[in-house]
């Protein structure tokens, strides 16, 4: 890992998680938390667009329009329901 940067930890993780900040501490970095905003949406577009990031990596689920109150009950349950983490398979 290079000297500093940025890492962001978004959404809900639903069970605890390790951090080894041992092994962090002297790499400069700065670990913004919380759940996703709509501030940075226009920065994830661009990278999407660019091809740095595939949308099938962030993509776990679709639902219609109508179907948004599923889709929160999802989110809400999202380790049991798998969503959002094929980033990290």
């Amino acid at each position: 890992m290079t000297a500093g940067g940025h890492i962001a930890n978004i959404g809900v993780h639903g069970r605890p998680v390790q951090l080894n900040l041992d092994q962090l501490w002297s790499h400069n970095i700065t670990l913004p938390t919380g759940l996703v905003d709509t501030v940075t949406t226009p920065v994830l577009l661009k990278t999407v667009i660019s091809g740095k990031v595939k949308l099938e990596q962030l993509v776990t689920h679709h639902f219609a329009l109508q179907d948004g109150m599923q889709a929160y009950e999802t989110f809400g349950n999202a380790m049991q329901e798998q969503a959002l983490n094929n980033y990290y398979q």
